[in-house]
């Protein structure tokens, strides 16, 4: 165990520079970060359907009964689908965790009034928070391609300063 440990911190300088430089490509054109990702998952299923179809023709070939050609086909319709409709799926996100935050806040502010009932406990900061939490939903809600892409920008502020704390401590806490 304490091998792994020490391989760990070895690598923790490039860990460190790789996560600030993604964190960094995020923050700075989380857009372009979204393209990619769909491009690869995309590619991914596309090979592992042209796979999946070279693997069933030789069973088929062979006499045999398999899937793998049913699969093959669904996995290439469904990466045109990813490529096609990708925006559309990572739209539907935030705007279906608008409407649970909308309803959360509700609940919010319904528990708030209700704690009203005991002496000397202030329901306003639970009503703050309540309308705090809807108008939060309400911006997912109808700006979601928006959010998510500012969701995408605060994940890389958060890459890069892992990284650095990453690249920070690998010298720090040498073996």
């Amino acid at each position: 165990m304490k091998s792994f440990y020490v391989e760990m911190q070895r690598s923790g300088w490039l860990r460190g520079i790789i996560m600030a430089a993604l964190g960094a490509w995020l923050l700075l054109s989380p857009r372009t970060v979204f393209g990619v990702i769909v491009n690869v998952v995309a590619g991914v299923l596309l090979v592992m359907g042209i796979m999946s179809l070279i693997s069933g023709a030789r069973v088929r070939r062979a006499g045999g009964a398999n899937i793998g050609v049913g699969s093959g086909v669904g996995l290439i319709v469904a990466a045109f689908l990813v490529e096609i409709f990708a925006g559309v799926f990572i739209s539907m996100f935030p705007f279906i965790s608008g409407i649970l935050l909308i309803i959360y806040g509700i609940s919010s502010i319904g528990g708030a009034s209700a704690s009203r009932q005991y002496v000397n406990v202030s329901n306003a900061s639970g009503v703050i928070y309540g309308v705090l939490v809807i108008i939060a939903g309400i911006v997912l809600m109808f700006n979601p391609f928006g959010s998510m892409m500012l969701l995408l920008r605060v994940f890389g502020g958060m890459l890069v300063v892992m990284g650095v704390m990453e690249f920070i401590n690998s010298f720090r806490y040498r073996a």
